[in-house]
């Protein structure tokens, strides 16, 4: 135990008073003689030992009066046998969740991150100047944060807005006791504020969270940390979004493979109802680039979802933002509308590779392909096609794959392709094209089972989604004429339009020779997941923002793996199983999957393999009525997929100014001589980054990170003076990229508090629901506990019962009366007995 105030303890040196007091005024009495004592003794020996308890009593009271009231003065505290920090300058790393689920309201009308200003401001007002403060937002882990004092802290805390995304709490923890290791003072705390929803406190956060907790039990000054819960929690864990009827836009798609210009093209939006009660009547808008079209009403159910479409028509090629907004009051109005990008393309240009060039009319190995995605300009109508062809035979299509640029690639019957052209499919494939191999019965397994490298052997190979095996057709002894066919892989969208009945699809179509294809499992060619988890990151000591496009080593900006097939999935199969049709994704990672420096301007395109040749010389599909759409919705999914253009908030933006800019000057001749900007949906600029800028026909631009929804607008300004600024003008070049917050940010739902103290027990910390008990507990771990209010009550005690006893002492005893005797005589009797 200490004293706050240790000097004013001397003040119990104030009980020798009535100590002194005591001894000095005795009562002092004469003794007299009476022959008729002895009938009294008894009584008065009885009597004499009560007024010595009594007095004895008193006294001990009036000496402890003093002295209680010279500890309340000095103010004691309980330190429990150990030092305490006492007012030592301490490190405080206050880890803010500013997701949008901080942005519901409570039945009070407040958020929970008002409520978490609130407590922060109770928590810095105790800090001294000293004192040093950390920020961490969950939407900047990935940032260092710096130290400053309380006040400018509570600034920076109040100015923060809610748009980031999912938090987890075992990237957050990290990142928190990162920053607490460096920190200027041995004293450390880490306060974790958020609203804990469910999904925050997932089994991988839990897991991490474990593993932190243990190498924090191993250092020898391991911080204090603490869990403050500023959810509302008066409802319950459901209550938040669902409690207050919250209702939101949870997705917005666009159901069409590829959207072209002038076509019409298909979207869908889903409203979810959060809340307990139907909503009727809610007003719905789609809007395109800002212009909203007619309205609607939809009901959507209790804890349930509707539907809405919408087919529309964009005219102009590009970039479009496609909006869905409703207009109700809720408890989280952000979420009230949602945006996608849209690409809209003039055409798509497909380069068909003939294997068998015939000068015959469809008797070449291309002639049905070519037909099936141009059947107007094969038929001579003025009606413009969605997909435009090229054929060319193998030593073109080097040439035209170097010069020109098309979405897809298509191999028809290519027995035994180049090295050289094999490298520039590969170059094709990184760089977000994608490839169709119909097979031959004399093509060279071998030579496509041999890695696809590209022609800087940066990017990851190319490994073709199947292994080839024998070329099977049906013998002569064989009971039936063809193989029986299959049902079609019922996941894959882009058929979708086809119908919905899977066996009758295909039902007229004949095979009576393919190749057997065997799909790669990963331990074939794919190496360990450590190859992929040990991409290079940035330097410590260098952020990414800062360096330069020549410091960067080619190991920042692409995996240097193994070739890795990717994941593929059978489009089409046979009746025994063999599959007709097989799709990857590519080899390459998505941009979710790659950190900022890694990130790529278009995913790495797919790769889809036809076990049957492109002619009809074993298979009937190029004279049925479903090759033909089912080879166009085929192509307009690979072509509409290549360019990423709607990003989760945090990712990183990429973006090929070749592909992105369809006026671009031609690049390779100055990076520098074109000034880039990103206009942020803030209204601020800035400047992206280069990537692999010493390519140019690979440059990439990169904007590292995302901290807001909305759009982010892309400018290319080609006036070589640098005059032009205006959007308006010719000079300047723009496009769009959309960023939202995941829609799991709508659904509230606090973690179960059994569960958040389990969390909080593996890290040893502590929770709290408001930040009263936050600051109370802070000052009681620091100065320990006082107990002057306590020691004040029973000074109070004291003196009520000093004075009770000094009237107890003052009145006389009555002796008992006997039966029958008056009140007279009993008064003379004591008086006698007392004189």
């Amino acid at each position: 135990m200490t004293l706050l105030n240790g000097l004013l303890a001397l003040g119990a040196l104030a009980f020798t008073v009535p100590l002194v007091i005591h001894l000095f005024f005795r009562s002092k009495f004469r003794v007299v003689p009476w022959g008729a004592m002895h009938l009294i003794d008894s009584v008065m020996r009885v009597n004499r030992r009560r007024i010595q308890l009594m007095n004895l009593l008193l006294l001990l009271l009036r000496c402890a009066i003093p002295i209680l009231l010279a500890f309340c003065l000095a103010r004691p505290v309980l330190t429990g046998f150990q030092s305490l920090p006492g007012d030592a300058p301490q490190t405080v790393v206050i880890a803010i969740d500013d997701s949008r689920s901080m942005a519901i309201a409570s039945s009070d009308s407040t958020t929970s991150m008002q409520r978490a200003i609130a407590a922060t401001d109770q928590l810095l007002d105790t800090l001294s100047r000293r004192d040093e403060v950390m920020i961490v937002r969950a939407s900047r882990l990935d940032e260092v944060p710096g130290a400053m004092g309380a006040a400018a802290a509570k600034s920076k805390i109040a100015g923060m807005g809610t748009f980031a995304g999912p938090v987890d709490l075992g990237r957050m923890m990290r990142a928190a006791t990162s920053a607490a290791d460096h920190a200027s003072h041995p004293q450390r705390r880490i306060v974790v504020v958020s609203d804990f929803q469910t999904h925050m406190v997932d089994d991988r956060s839990v897991q991490t969270v474990q593993q932190l907790g243990e190498t924090l039990a191993a250092k020898t000054i391991a911080p204090v940390i603490s869990f403050l819960n500023v959810a509302d929690l008066s409802g319950g864990a459901d209550s938040g979004a669902s409690g207050l009827g919250n209702l939101s836009v949870e997705q917005v798609l666009s159901n069409s493979a590829a959207v072209v210009a002038g076509r019409d093209a298909y979207y869908s939006a889903r409203i979810r109802n959060h809340g307990d009660a139907p909503r009727g009547d809610v007003r719905l808008v789609w809007s395109i680039d800002g212009k909203p079209l007619r309205p609607q009403s939809i009901t959507v159910p209790p804890r349930s979802s509707a539907t809405t479409r919408l087919t529309q028509a964009i005219e102009d090629a590009g970039v479009h933002r496609i909006t869905v907004a409703i207009e109700h009051a809720d408890a989280l109005a952000a979420d009230n509308e949602r945006s996608i990008g849209v690409e809209v393309i003039d055409e798509i240009r497909v380069l068909i590779v003939d294997g068998e060039p015939s000068n015959r009319p469809l008797e070449g190995e291309a002639d049905f392909v070519s037909v099936a995605l141009s059947p107007f300009a094969f038929g001579g109508q003025d009606q413009p096609d969605a997909v435009s062809t090229r054929v060319v035979n193998e030593r073109e299509a080097t040439k035209a794959i170097e010069k020109e640029t098309y979405d897809v690639l298509i191999f028809a019957g290519v027995k035994k392709p180049s090295q050289t052209l094999k490298r520039n499919v590969a170059d094709f494939i990184a760089s977000g094209g994608s490839l169709v191999v119909f097979d031959h019965d004399k093509l060279d397994a071998k030579t496509y089972a041999e890695p696809w490298t590209t022609s800087d052997g940066q990017q990851p190979s190319l490994v073709l989604p199947t292994v080839m095996g024998d070329f099977r057709t049906i013998g002569k002894e064989a009971k039936t004429e063809s193989f029986p066919m299959g049902r079609r892989n019922a996941s894959y969208s882009a058929w979708d339009l086809l119908g919905d009945d899977q066996s009758d699809l295909f039902r007229d179509v004949t095979v009576t020779g393919y190749r057997q294809l065997t799909l790669r499992s990963s331990d074939q060619t794919r190496p360990s997941d450590q190859s992929r988890n040990s991409r290079a990151q940035p330097s410590s000591t260098q952020s990414p923002s800062t360096q330069s496009p020549s410091t960067q080593s080619p190991s920042t900006q692409f995996d240097q793996t193994e070739p890795q097939p990717a994941q593929a999935k059978v489009l089409l199969s046979l009746a025994n199983g063999d599959p007709l049709i097989v799709m990857s994704s590519g080899s390459a990672e998505s941009l979710s999957e790659r950190s900022s420096e890694t990130a790529t301007a278009s995913r790495a395109g797919r790769v889809v393999q036809f076990a049957v040749p492109a002619d009809a010389t074993y298979s009937t599909f190029p004279l049925r009525a479903v090759y033909l759409p089912m080879l166009q919705q085929m192509i307009l999914d690979l072509a509409g997929s290549r360019n990423p253009v709607t990003f989760d908030v945090g990712e990183p933006i990429a973006v090929d100014p070749s592909r992105a800019f369809k006026n671009l000057p031609d690049i390779n001749a100055s990076l520098s001589s074109l000034d880039f900007r990103v206009v942020l949906p803030d209204g601020t600029e800035q400047k992206p980054k280069w990537l692999n800028a010493s390519a140019a026909s690979s440059a990439s631009l990169l904007l590292p990170a995302t901290y807001q929804p909305g759009v982010y607008r892309l400018t290319a300004n080609t006036d070589p003076s640098g005059q032009a600024t205006d959007d308006t003008s010719e000079s300047v070049l723009s496009t769009i990229r959309v960023v939202e917050v995941p829609a799991i940010e709508s659904d509230a739902r606090s973690v179960d508090e059994a569960r958040l103290a389990s969390v909080a027990e593996l890290i040893g910390a502590s929770v709290y629901s408001g930040g009263q008990d936050l600051v109370q507990d802070d000052q009681t771990r620091r100065f320990g506990r006082e107990i002057w209010r306590w020691l004040l009550f029973a000074l109070l005690a004291l003196m009520v019962i000093e004075l009770w006893l000094q009237q107890s002492l003052g009145t006389p005893q009555r002796a008992k009366q006997p039966a029958g005797t008056s009140s007279n005589s009993n008064d003379t009797q004591v008086m006698g007995a007392s004189s």
